[in-house]
């Protein structure tokens, strides 16, 4: 059996990131190639809480009985697919090292800057931003310490940027993989044309997009006061936002922050659920998308791959592999209102450069890979 690990797969969260790249390079592993898969995740559950997510097999496994002897000697198991950060502990990944057969770890997370860490206090609690403070002052060269005396063989990077740091920590260069999360098919979509929510009517180029959890690591309260802002300057600006409600998404402050804008009549929130052909019908007649993330939890967020399929363009707050990885395809704010405001200006005006934008797009993405493609690459590993 091969077996993959991660933390907190809770039910609820199989579409969310990280997550759905194990689960999508899971069905590739069954479905393709008929191997026996099961993904661990180690959390509070009891270890006999065994669910069943798309053909796929999830079994909550308590902490203390994964560092225990017995698991490794238990469960029969012959490739382990381990979840790292630059956090990670010995007490974390030293039972790996009972296990004899084929490891390799995977990078979930990113890159995260000193500075941009201590910025993002601005617009989030330090209970959250704690372990990524943690990411970007402990020494990468500690997890790469770690990964080796474990004798994992190779590692994966969601990025070329991780990927790039795995290797100055002391990592074998020719061990170390590339491989980004898959693009998913989607539905054909209709442009220029007219779109109707609350009953307003919203036409081809006439309003910036935001979808997603309000969560505040994604940096919608980043977004709301710099578009206020970027309204001083241009009154005809308009914000659409369709929210989702993730489990433990804290959405109350939202409502709070748009009472005190100036503008906040430029600014529509949508709340209810909608389809997801009316999803990216909206997405694919935006100027363009904002996704301000004060940080990104994990590489790269499936949310840019949907957007640029659509051929549109995005407005990202910079963030290591991710902006980096999508760096001509998109645009790059600094993560402040000011700078927020001014590309918000000038994507509004700027229709040559925002064209040369949606045409990198769709390029970036026919050249990407599929969940399929990548599901191959991580079985070549094996």
């Amino acid at each position: 059996m091969i077996a993959f690990f991660t933390y907190d797969l809770l039910p609820g969260r199989e579409r969310l990131m990280p997550w759905r790249t194990i689960i999508e390079v899971c069905k590739v592993f069954r479905k393709v190639y008929n191997r026996d898969v099961t993904i661990y995740s180690l959390d509070s559950g009891s270890k006999t809480s065994i669910r069943t997510f798309q053909t796929i097999n999830i079994q909550s496994v308590d902490r203390a009985y994964y560092m225990s002897n017995d698991f490794f000697t238990t469960e029969k198991i012959t490739t382990i697919f381990f979840p790292v950060v630059w956090r990670s502990t010995a007490k974390s990944i030293n039972p790996l090292a009972l296990f004899k057969g084929n490891k390799i770890a995977y990078f979930p997370g990113g890159v995260y800057a000193k500075s941009q860490t201590l910025r993002a206090l601005r617009y989030i609690s330090l209970a959250i931003a704690k372990p990524y403070l943690a990411e970007a002052f402990i020494p990468k060269s500690k997890a790469v310490s770690l990964i080796k005396k474990t004798g994992f063989d190779t590692v994966i990077a969601l990025s070329d940027l991780t990927r790039d740091y795995i290797i100055k920590g002391g990592f074998p260069e020719k061990n170390v993989v590339f491989i980004p999360p898959g693009k998913d098919l989607l539905p054909e979509v209709k442009s220029n044309i007219s779109l109707s929510i609350n009953s307003k009517t919203f036409y081809k180029d006439g309003y910036f997009f935001f979808m997603g959890a309000p969560a505040k690591i994604r940096g919608l309260e980043l977004l709301l006061k710099a578009f206020d802002k970027a309204c001083q300057k241009n009154k005809n600006l308009k914000l659409l936002c369709f929210l989702r409600t993730d489990p433990g998404s804290d959405n109350s402050y939202i409502n709070k922050i748009v009472e005190k804008l100036a503008h906040k009549l430029n600014i529509e929130i949508l709340w209810e659920e909608v389809s997801r052909e009316t999803l990216f019908n909206f997405v694919a007649n935006a100027r363009a998308v904002i996704l301000p993330f004060v940080l990104i939890p994990s590489e790269i967020p499936l949310t840019y791959f949907e957007v640029l399929s659509l051929g549109t363009t995005i407005i990202s707050t910079s963030n290591g592999g991710t902006t980096e990885y999508l760096n001509d395809a998109i645009f790059v704010s600094e993560r402040n209102e000011e700078s927020l405001s001014q590309m918000i200006l000038k994507v509004s005006k700027e229709d040559a450069l925002v064209n040369t934008k949606r045409i990198n797009a769709k390029l970036k993405m026919q050249n990407h890979l599929s969940w399929h493609k990548v599901g191959e690459k991580w079985y070549n590993l094996i």
